[in-house]
């Protein structure tokens, strides 16, 4: 987690280096699963929002998606409704699973 908001952080300064904008960071709320920072600025700067990223699992021989739903934490349920599986003895090698 620290080192997502610390690449986060070093993206914007760097994005804005050549603007020759000063940032201010300031940590609002930081607890075991969010964190909420006050990002200030002398000038008015547009931040992009990022979409998530997913997780593959590519499946591979013996996998069973029992056993990929306990590996990565993920209730098998949600697993099957993300790839779109029916029934979930019918994966194959090679397979490419979205996971979060």
């Amino acid at each position: 987690m620290k080192k997502i908001i610390l690449l986060f952080l070093l993206k914007i300064t760097f994005s804005l280096a050549n603007s020759k904008t000063s940032l201010k960071f300031e940590v609002l709320e930081k607890n075991n699963t969010n964190i909420r920072i006050l990002i200030k600025s002398d000038k008015n700067i547009a931040i992009k929002k990022s979409t998530p990223t997913s997780t593959i699992y590519i499946v591979k021989y013996g996998d069973t998606l029992s056993r990929i739903s306990k590996k990565f934490n993920v209730s098998l349920d949600n697993l099957k409704k993300l790839n779109s599986i029916k029934n979930e003895n019918l994966i194959t090698v090679n397979q490419k699973l979205v996971i979060k």
